[in-house]
């Protein structure tokens, strides 16, 4: 994408991150790499010898330390997350609380985890990123493109009762028809690649099966078909011409029922597999 090139050349200049490239380059005695010449292959600390994996672990610790490239309230819920997952949960004091109410916390501290352990993906899963165009950077002089989902983010993820939700979050940035085509490849993974089409014909049938489970007699609904359509039916309901008319009209409900019974088949077999 043009965006995460344009980005990407900038990213390390960021006034959140140019101290950690300077902090770093200070350190371990680096100069900048020309993107053209040759990576530095090798690192030394007070002349020994620092893996690779040291240094980038060294990068990401400053990261850590140096947040403020996220927003504060995202940086809240991150460190909030960090200082509570996973602790169990403590209900002393609550001796006098009913069994349902306490069922009830112990539901919403669930949620809570659920929330704390997305946060904490999240904000891992970036602070990582950001090490690793630093990283890449520092010892190439070249820039890596910016994740795709910094630039918006399409995710499946479990909701309290177990169900799957597909969340989409993008920002000013975001390209719109890249975002719906990512929603588009979760949505097909996560509850595959057919999906009935809820028409207004469909959803409108809805009405006539709620009457046949209901024990509503046939002739009744057909009559309230042909009256919630607004078909005009001949005067004399002894006429050929009326029976012909009355059938065409039920045979019409009759498949739409049946069509729609289809379509509600599988969509409780969708909900039976989750």
């Amino acid at each position: 994408m043009t965006e995460s090139k344009f980005l990407a050349t900038l990213f390390p200049t960021h006034p959140d991150l140019l101290p950690i490239v300077e902090a770093t380059r200070k350190k371990y005695d680096l100069t900048e790499v020309d993107p053209e010449g040759e990576a530095v292959s090798e690192i030394y600390l007070k002349d020994k010898l620092v893996s690779l994996k040291d240094f980038r672990r060294d990068i990401e610790k400053q990261v850590r330390n140096n947040l403020q490239i996220f927003p504060a309230k995202t940086v809240e819920l991150y460190k909030t997350s960090k200082k509570y997952f996973g602790k169990p949960l403590d209900l002393t004091g609550f001796e006098r609380v009913s069994k349902v109410n306490k069922e009830a916390i112990k539901s919403f501290h669930r949620l809570a985890e659920d929330m704390m352990g997305m946060y904490l993906r999240i904000g891992d899963t970036q602070i990582k990123n950001i090490t690793n165009m630093l990283y890449i950077y520092i010892l190439t002089g070249e820039s890596a493109e910016l994740p795709n989902d910094w630039l918006g983010r399409v995710a499946s993820v479990p909701n309290n009762d177990g169900e799957t939700l597909i969340i989409a979050m993008a920002n000013q940035l975001s390209n719109p028809d890249v975002i719906v085509q990512q929603f588009r490849e979760v949505y097909k993974k996560s509850f595959g690649a057919y999906r009935p089409k809820m028409t207004k014909v469909v959803v409108s049938t809805a009405y006539y099966m709620q009457l046949q489970r209901f024990g509503k007699p046939w002739n009744f609904i057909v009559e309230e078909y042909i009256r919630r359509n607004k078909f005009t039916p001949p005067r004399d309901r002894t006429s050929k011409r009326y029976l012909d008319f009355r059938r065409k009209h039920e045979n019409n409900l009759r498949k739409r029922i049946q069509r729609t019974e289809k379509i509600l088949d599988i969509l409780i077999e969708d909900k039976n597999k989750k």
